[in-house]
């Protein structure tokens, strides 16, 4: 059976039994008193599903189905289990101090996967658009070697034109810019305006000068782009290496939060009994 269909079909039976279990809680908060338990444990039965995900990723040589089969059933869980907790909690925010970090625990998770969906779905995408990839780990030694190609030329310039116009022009406008990661919130919204802001003072700068300055300020003006494109590369490469150490984290907190909820509830209650 072809790879897309099958993977249609798993989706379509997944919507099918979430839909069955909305309707299912939908009336039977209407009738049972114990409602409040059973979605308890429907809602902690599919947090160790969503939690085994990560374990499905490391045990790669099992036959129980393709990874992409397993992040669509991912995250159809992960929006079922809102409807499910907000009908656990009775739609009212909770009271008690470890419920009320559970709700927090819970919303900072469904917000790091929705964050985490959002740019593993974008980000990939707009790396490629740049063209040439860059090596995460090696980053810091390709800024590094930006910086070295411009420092060069800006030493050079003083023995060449006889003046220490673009020496100082470095030091004082672009040493810090090329010597670490800059700007990275703005590369979020792919703004370049900082980019921009430095290539009209080079702009500015190659008007005053002679031919020879203005050949290398052109060079260091194609070294100045590069170095914003690996800034560029390094944020979105960083985000979408990272996000699940946030993910992942706050996952098993609340996991454990939810065992320590379970059983002081069964301890108060004489569930246990």
């Amino acid at each position: 059976m072809n790879i897309k269909i099958r993977r249609k079909i798993n989706t379509f039976i997944f919507l099918l039994l979430a839909a069955a279990v909305c309707v299912y809680f939908c009336k039977a908060g209407q009738t049972l008193t114990d409602i409040t338990i059973i979605s308890g444990w429907t809602l902690f039965g599919l947090m160790v599903f969503l939690a085994t995900y990560n374990l499905r990723k490391r045990i790669t040589f099992l036959p129980i189905g393709t990874s992409a089969t397993w992040l669509q059933m991912h995250l159809y869980a992960g929006f079922l289990t809102v409807f499910l907790f907000l009908f656990h909690i009775g739609f009212k925010f909770p009271k008690g101090q470890l419920e009320v970090i559970m709700a927090i625990m819970y919303g900072l998770v469904f917000v790091s996967g929705i964050i985490g969906l959002i740019i593993t779905r974008t980000f990939p995408r707009r790396l490629s658009s740049k063209g040439e990839e860059y090596i995460f780990e090696r980053i810091p030694m390709y800024r590094k070697v930006l910086r070295d190609k411009v420092e060069t030329l800006a030493i050079d310039s003083i023995a060449v034109t006889n003046s220490s116009v673009i020496a100082e022009f470095y030091h004082n406008d672009l040493a810090t810019f090329l010597g670490q990661p800059k700007h990275l919130f703005r590369h979020f919204w792919e703004s370049r305006r900082p980019l921009l802001k430095i290539l009209n003072k080079v702009d500015n700068l190659s008007r005053y000068t002679n031919d020879k300055e203005k050949t290398y300020l052109k060079e260091i003006r194609e070294l100045v782009i590069q170095k914003y494109d690996l800034d560029y590369c390094l944020c979105l490469q960083g985000c979408l290496k990272y996000w699940l150490f946030i993910h992942i984290p706050f996952t098993y907190s609340l996991m454990i939060l939810t065992v320590l909820h379970v059983i002081l509830v069964y301890a108060f209650t004489g569930g246990m009994s």
